[in-house]
């Protein structure tokens, strides 16, 4: 008889660890489905602040910048020549696109008016229309690059010959060329400090015109030839934009200081 109380007791055991066992897998399911909800949880969340975060990935160094050159002539009746000078930069097809496109439509244009004089030229230097196109680099570092283009045009027969400026300034983490408003912070009065310095600048030369007023007014076109610098921005005016012929293209300058209140956070001038 001792044995067998000692194997009910067993059986007894047996049956009450099985019990408890089973509960715990009936358990586990709804355990183990909290858990990896939570996991799960964690996960999404940790992914949508990684997603939130917005990093700018700077170059590891400046680019490499050169300059190509296009060329080309023509023979009398309507002789002409041309070189225009341009930048490429390393690694950047698709700005080089943009500025070659740019200068090829100009040469295209100044083709166009050479073969409508009717007045033809001769085969002289002295008479032969000619096209020259020069750039300047104000600019190049791991966030940004800027180009000024200044084209020289003579027609032949005319009394002198014209200047057009053309300015480029890229983002090199997007490859977005930059606007003006690119350059400042949304809502910011912009316009009007950059013309009420600008006619401050132009008045105080020995220049003074009616144009000045109009010219260099708070309208984002007369603005549109910036480029930065190491120090700041400058902004070219067109032939006649502020003045007679004699002033050419005048330049104002602009210090990163007096612009920085005007700044965006993260945009292209941040940090300068």
């Amino acid at each position: 008889m001792p044995f067998r109380r000692a194997t009910v007791a067993l059986v007894i055991s047996v049956v009450v660890f099985a019990g408890a066992c089973s509960s715990n897998a009936k358990r586990s399911p709804s355990s183990t489905s909290s858990s990896t909800s939570s996991s799960s949880s964690a996960s999404t969340s940790s992914t949508s602040a990684v997603s939130a975060t917005t990093v700018t990935t700077l170059l590891a160094a400046p680019p490499a910048v050169k300059v190509e050159a296009l060329t080309g002539s023509g023979k009398a009746p309507h002789a002409y020549e041309y070189r225009v000078e341009l930048p490429q930069v390393a690694g950047q097809s698709a700005m080089n696109d943009v500025m070659r496109a740019w200068a090829k439509k100009r040469i295209v244009e100044f083709v166009a008016v050479v073969e409508e004089d009717n007045s033809g030229t001769g085969e002289s230097e002295s008479q032969r229309s000619n096209l020259t196109g020069r750039s300047a680099t104000t600019l190049v570092d791991r966030r940004v690059v800027s180009f000024r283009l200044v084209l020289s045009q003579y027609i032949s027969g005319a009394a002198h010959p014209g200047a057009q400026v053309k300015s480029f300034t890229f983002d090199l983490t997007t490859g977005k060329e930059l606007a003006l408003p690119d350059l400042f912070k949304p809502g910011a009065p912009y316009l009007n400090y950059l013309s009420r310095r600008a006619l401050e600048q132009l008045k105080a030369s020995e220049f003074k015109d009616d144009l000045i007023e109009e010219g260099a007014s708070a309208r984002d076109p007369n603005f549109a030839s910036y480029n930065l610098t190491d120090k700041g921005m400058e902004v070219t005016f067109q032939e006649y934009q502020v003045g007679p012929y004699a002033i050419g293209t005048p330049t104002v300058k602009y210090t990163y200081a007096e612009l920085r209140p005007l700044m965006g956070s993260s945009g292209p001038l941040a940090g300068r």
